[in-house]
């Protein structure tokens, strides 16, 4: 007898609060492996961005480099980069936002409107514009 799962008859999600549970419990390294299971490929078609995560209350840097539908998380920041390959600095005030964000208990928009979030160009500078941008880099995700 084949299971209903794996005839496609059915599909076994965790809850959404098994999802958050989980989000809380894990380490930052885990929430970023989180993030890529979670990639939506279609949305990337044709993108390539490099996007640099810096935690102020912990100095984690993170990078996530997205490039046709393939998405690749590294837990720092690459030695030597080129600015110019470097699509927004986040940088995020407490791993703890950054968990809210991702299990949807916190807008992005709500965190970066009290600078719990600020995005930055390669340069360091605060980037503005880059907003617009950082909300597109959450839509390639779902839970």
């Amino acid at each position: 007898m084949i299971s209903l799962e794996i005839q496609g008859l059915i599909q076994i999600k965790p809850s959404q609060s098994q999802i958050i549970e989980t989000i809380f419990q894990s380490s930052l390294k885990y929430c970023f492996i989180f993030m890529s299971v979670n990639f939506y490929y279609k949305n990337a078609e044709g993108i390539n961005h490099f996007i640099l995560f810096h935690f102020n209350n912990t100095n984690d840097k993170f990078s996530i480099h997205i490039r046709n539908g393939i998405v690749d998380v590294k837990f720092y920041w690459p030695e030597n980069i080129d600015s110019k390959n470097i699509h927004m600095i986040v940088q995020v005030k407490t791993e703890l936002i950054w968990k809210e964000i991702i299990a949807r208990l916190k807008s992005p928009m709500e965190a970066l409107e009290n600078e719990q979030i600020i995005i930055k160009d390669e340069n360091q500078q605060i980037y503005p514009e880059g907003v617009l941008q950082f909300i597109e880099f959450l839509l390639m995700f779902g839970s």
